[in-house]
């Protein structure tokens, strides 16, 4: 199978090239020696004002392997999670970020050996992050499959919180939230003081905050519930008719 990790990233090549890079040093190898047993594909939107990022992409990051949209700076990063989800070609897709490290050696055999367990391939895969301990998937794996029937990959009603919680609402409604705890993808974050709170941090949390206080947007995602319900209610009818 293939896999893409979409990513919304801005000002951070370092962080990106090192994420890219542990994610093909712990892929799986195949029979052959020197080849892998997935296809790995880096799907990333870009801000035009972004040159640092581009600069990298163009310079070191450029392969048949890797695509990249530059267009302008986005309010939502649902919207750019969703414009890299229709630029990719995975039959399984990552929520992925720049502020990631893959640990697990075979991370991918681990997530393609999920999916082949479910002939109709409507399930959320995630590991453990180092942060939520399985509570909530902040780095989702879903199948095409899956996105395709809801319409897309992220909901469009955040400017950078909660779309995570809401994969994992629609899942668990379902039954079908395969959490890995021996899947270790390390999400390097200020709170934890596993990064300093750099320019792109900050300015991600202000622009939402400039929006409206953290808690009224716990309001708005808690008022979307039957929101949440109806896509399950589409993922159930998906699984069912695929058994018939």
């Amino acid at each position: 199978m293939k896999i893409s990790l979409l990513i919304a990233t801005r000002k951070r090549p370092d962080m990106l090239e090192n994420m890219w890079r542990s994610a093909h040093e712990n892929r799986a190898f195949g029979f052959e020696i020197g080849s892998y047993k997935h296809e790995l594909e880096l799907v990333l939107y870009v801000d035009e004002d972004d040159v640092v990022t581009q600069d990298l992409y163009y310079n070191r990051l450029i392969t048949s392997n890797t695509i990249i949209t530059i267009g302008k700076r986005l309010d939502i990063i649902g919207e750019a999670i969703n414009i890299c989800f229709r630029e990719s070609s995975g039959d399984i897709c990552m929520l992925c970020t720049d502020d990631v490290i893959f640990h697990t050696n075979g991370w991918d055999d681990l997530v393609v050996n999920e999916f082949l367990k479910y002939p109709d391939r409507i399930l959320m895969v995630y590991g453990e992050d180092g942060i939520q301990h399985g509570h909530t998937a902040t780095l989702p794996f879903l199948h095409r499959n899956w996105i395709d029937t809801i319409g897309r990959f992220l909901p469009m009603h955040f400017v950078n919180e909660f779309g995570d919680r809401w994969i994992t609402h629609v899942a668990k409604a379902i039954n079908r939230c395969i959490y890995l705890p021996n899947l270790y993808i390390q999400h390097l974050h200020p709170a934890k003081k596993t990064m300093l709170a750099d320019e792109t941090y900050l300015e991600r949390r202000k622009m939402s905050r400039d929006k409206m206080p953290l808690n009224s947007w716990r309001k708005l995602y808690d008022s979307l519930l039957n929101e949440r319900n109806t896509e399950a209610n589409k993922l159930q009818k998906f699984i069912d008719n695929f058994k018939d």
